[in-house]
């Protein structure tokens, strides 16, 4: 009997020290995102971007003012996470987020103060959904504020995180979680007046190159 003992003990032993899921991050020009219409969208130099292009940090932005400026993008992994990334701005800003087809957050990135040199920030995160692949929608919207065009912000994305999950493991923990809450969407945050910046050190430029055009992408002002 001591040999059993002895396998189930080390098995309980490799069981405990298995690695936590790790984020899966995709930068904005990741072609599984889709952005419409195409004709709203460019890729534009941004301090601390996540992706890089003629090793200048870049994000995509949406400089034609409209709530016709969407975003689509189906995670390539069953997660219960979700967030996105994005600059705030000092033009405007308001947008929805819809996951499943469900709207689920209405995201203030509008920051009166914000500087043309201002990180990436945690514009939306949820960390409550189902373990499953999930669609994510974001479309923006009309703010009053808005000091640019006809007061549409420049809705942008610098970069998604999910955490990949085993939903068959998962689901059972989820559904006990979820059918206690008297809610009917998902716990959700968004972005604070101090809000975390994403700093990465192999993107931790000085700021923008306001103006400037390197291999296509054009800077953008603040």
């Amino acid at each position: 009997m001591l040999a059993p003992l002895a396998v189930l003990g080390s098995v309980a032993l490799l069981a405990a020290a298995a690695p936590a899921p790790q984020p899966y991050e995709v930068g904005s020009l990741n072609a599984t995102i889709t952005y419409t219409p195409d004709s709203s969208w460019g890729t534009y130099i941004a301090p601390g971007g996540f992706q890089t292009e003629a090793n200048t940090s870049v994000a995509v932005f949406s400089t034609k003012q409209t709530n016709l400026s969407a975003v689509n993008w189906t995670t390539p992994y069953p997660t219960v996470t979700f967030q996105w990334w994005g600059y705030q701005r000092s033009d405007g800003g308001n947008a929805t987020v819809s996951i499943d087809d469900s709207l689920v957050q209405v995201v203030d990135y509008y920051n009166k103060s914000s500087p043309g040199t201002a990180f990436p920030v945690l514009l939306y995160s949820v960390a409550s959904l189902s373990p499953a692949v999930h669609r994510i929608y974001i479309r923006n919207q009309f703010d009053a504020r808005g000091t640019f065009g006809s007061g549409y912000g420049e809705i942008n994305v610098d970069h998604f995180v999910v955490i990949p999950v085993d939903a068959a493991t998962t689901s059972s923990a989820v559904s006990t979680s979820t059918s206690s809450s008297s809610s009917s969407s998902p716990s959700a945050t968004t972005s604070s007046a101090t809000p975390t910046p994403a700093v990465r050190s192999s993107n931790n430029h000085a700021g923008a190159i306001a103006g400037g055009v390197v291999g296509g992408v054009v800077g953008l002002a603040s």
